[in-house]
């Protein structure tokens, strides 16, 4: 079962991850026996908010509330 995590690292910086243990191969290719794990920054200044990267498609709403808790 993926595992969902968002921390603030600074003022300005928090990350979103998700640890995806279903995922069995990288790229369709390399077998991984751990998962993966998908994390995403978002950087607030004051006039703007930039995210960096995503997750899976299928966590899709996962994401949309992690993100609402952090802003």
């Amino acid at each position: 079962m993926p595992k969902i995590h968002s921390k603030q690292i600074s003022k300005e910086l928090s990350l979103l991850r998700v640890d995806d243990d279903e995922v069995r191969y990288f790229e369709a290719l390399w077998e991984i026996e751990n998962g993966i794990t998908y994390n995403s920054y978002l950087l607030t200044g004051e006039d703007e908010v930039i995210l960096v990267d995503g997750w899976k498609r299928e966590y899709a709403d996962d994401f949309s509330e992690a993100l609402k808790d952090l802003i």
